[in-house]
């Protein structure tokens, strides 16, 4: 049992066969009272579903059975928090008085057990309200709901619908906010960049791992002009690298197409991305892909797959790019460079998804909760962005808030 419950729990993306059977399993153990081994089995049916009407009927017992959650995770021995402190770990606000919490940030889904295992949580909520930002989709997880045994509030950024939805049926301290990762970039990375002759008719920015779906790409390009021309951005993952990307280009008879580009500086990315004319994104699920928001701030639109799970959906608007069926691809590829002037992605990405104006909505959801829970609330939060790791906008706030980050280790146990 405990094996099959390892494999399961390493899985990503299950068929509709699988989370049936996975389902039916946990329901099993919950009837014969095996309520723990259930409840895993459940949660992760439901963490890997894209079914909302399938993820309702597991959630009466998930919630009926949250104190299963409730044990601290253990801290993995030689662990070192600190060197987390200022790029994945940071103040956004400072403790004013007793009457008034700071607030901290702290981004990527593998970091919240390490904070509950490590983190004297009494002290630490008793100072700070905690915002979270989770690098994965799929909120059901015995690592984000560890936290319902606090009665503080904390703060999900939870870009994607069906987490956000989640979160609310929860009605738990867990808030959601609908933000992500897509929606802190500073507009100033592209600056130096606009106005780039363009050498590229598509950049696919990504790690060279198979779940980005290179595979799509290529055999798409060969529904498609060969003049076409394409940049291939990217970084090695779990012993995939840009060799194996390029075995598969040439499989598919398109190698010619593409220019590879590995484990360069993220400003070369910047300037790769003005250099092109459209992105495209072919994974199936992700967090709340920063690559894509990233390319509407270099002016170029982008084509996401319909099918996809992720944060980065909310941010495909008319002005920005389009979804798609993977088996439209080539017509709407084709259909997108015969029509860029159709699109204004850097202009409706600084009007709505800019690290300032997003700093703003978390600031507003933050004051409102203090005025209402009777707190006070005299300093706002200070202004943020991702690009790439965690760091402030400003200066005067990096000065301020950097020493007070960098000495969190006072609450470590």
């Amino acid at each position: 049992m405990k094996l099959l419950i390892q494999v399961i729990m390493e899985s990503k993306r299950l068929s509709a066969l699988a989370l049936s059977v996975l389902a039916m399993l946990g329901k099993f153990l919950y009837l014969i009272g095996m309520k723990g081994w259930a409840i895993k089995l459940l949660s992760q049916a439901h963490r890997t579903s894209d079914s909302e009407t399938f993820r309702l009927t597991l959630e009466p017992a998930i919630f009926a059975n949250l104190k299963l959650y409730s044990s601290r995770p253990h801290p993995i021995a030689g662990e070192d928090l600190t060197t987390c402190f200022g790029n994945r770990i940071l103040v956004l606000k400072r403790k004013v008085s007793n009457e008034e919490k700071g607030v901290l940030l702290i981004k990527f889904s593998e970091l919240l057990p390490r904070v509950a295992a490590n983190f004297d949580m009494d002290r630490l909520l008793a100072d700070y309200t905690l915002v979270f930002e989770p690098s994965w989709s799929g909120y059901c997880d015995k690592d984000f709901l560890h936290y319902t045994t606090y009665q503080d509030p904390i703060y999900f950024l939870a870009a994607e619908a069906g987490d956000f939805a989640f979160l609310e049926r929860l009605e738990s301290n867990l808030k959601p906010v609908p933000l992500g990762p897509c929606d802190w970039v500073n507009p100033s990375i592209a600056e130096q960049f606009l106005g780039s002759e363009k050498q590229y008719d598509i950049v696919f920015n990504s790690n060279w791992g198979n779940w980005k779906r290179h595979f799509v790409l290529f055999r798409t390009l060969t529904e498609l002009s060969s003049d076409l021309k394409v940049a291939l951005v990217g970084f090695p993952w779990r012993g995939q690298t840009h060799l194996d990307i390029e075995k598969l280009a040439k499989r598919y008879g398109v190698r010619d197409q593409l220019t590879f580009f590995d484990r360069i500086s993220f400003e070369e990315v910047m300037h790769i991305n003005c250099q092109s004319k459209m992105a495209l994104l072919l994974s199936l699920k992700e967090g709340s892909n920063r690559a894509i928001s990233e390319s509407f701030f270099c002016d170029i639109p982008a084509i996401v797959l319909e099918e996809h799970v992720g944060g980065i959906k909310k941010n495909i608007v008319p002005e920005t790019g389009q979804l798609s069926r993977e088996v439209d691809l080539a017509k709407n590829i084709s259909n997108m460079l015969e029509n860029l002037s159709d699109y204004a992605p850097r202009e409706w990405a600084i009007r709505n998804i800019a690290c300032n104006q997003s700093t703003a909505v978390l600031n507003e959801q933050l004051k409102k909760a203090a005025s209402r829970d009777g707190a006070q609330w005299t300093i706002d939060i200070a202004e943020r962005s991702n690009a790439p790791e965690l760091g402030y906008v400003h200066t005067a706030d990096a000065d301020q808030l950097m020493p007070i980050t960098k000495s969190l280790d006072c609450y470590l146990r």
